[in-house]
């Protein structure tokens, strides 16, 4: 009996100091993730089609923007009044964007003498320079004041819209444009787009209409 117990007590002895292998933890597996694909950037929208009155020119003028200086550039901002003799040639050195002719540029002067002078400005500037006038009719006739010019002074827009609505300020628009383009002009600053009801107010006799409906 004590010989049975002496040998399991060896045998659990020699059972313990042995060494317990542990299973090996398997090696990770490789986990192959698929790569995401990104998305390519959506195109862009086509640009409308531009359909304003100056599609036609912007190409052009978008060219000679690039091949401009920033002293032209910024001569382009500027409508100038037209200026005494004396003071022309540092006015044109200046690059200004145009001219705006007052009723002293056209005093007493003949057609011819009027061509000279504008096609003078255009050929001093490297740009061409826009011409402009105040022909409104009425009170404010810049040209049509000088018979040199003109045959007849050309009536207010009010007065025109009496005799014969919009057709005959229609009528009486194309013969000023007519007239001014003729003399080298190539804007005029009208109708006065305006409302006046007073009598006494200086707009009223140069204002197109008396309410908003005219």
């Amino acid at each position: 009996m004590k010989r049975l117990l002496i040998y399991i007590m060896i045998f659990l002895l020699t059972g313990c100091s042995g060494e317990v292998k542990t299973p090996e933890a398997p090696d990770n597996e490789q986990i192959n993730v698929p790569e995401t694909e990104i998305p390519a950037e959506p195109e862009k929208p086509a640009e409308p089609a531009d359909k304003s009155i100056f599609a036609l020119y912007k190409t052009d003028a978008l060219n000679t923007l690039k091949t401009m200086t920033a002293e032209e550039k910024v001569g382009q901002l500027f409508l100038s009044r037209c200026p005494a003799e004396e003071q022309l040639e540092l006015y044109l050195s200046m690059k200004p964007g145009g001219f705006i002719l007052f009723g002293r540029d056209f005093a007493d002067k003949t057609k011819e003498q009027v061509m000279d002078n504008i096609m003078y400005y255009q050929k001093k500037s490297n740009l061409p320079m826009v011409i402009a006038v105040d022909e409104e009719g009425g009170t404010v006739v810049r040209v049509s004041s000088n018979p040199l010019l003109s045959k007849k002074r050309f009536k207010s827009p009010q007065e025109l819209y009496s005799e014969g609505n919009l057709e005959k300020i229609k009528s009486d628009a194309r013969e000023k444009s007519e007239l001014l383009l003729g003399l080298g002009i190539n804007l005029n600053l009208a109708p006065v787009a305006d409302v006046s009801v007073n009598e006494s107010d200086f707009i009223y006799p140069r204002a197109f209409g008396k309410n908003a409906t005219e």
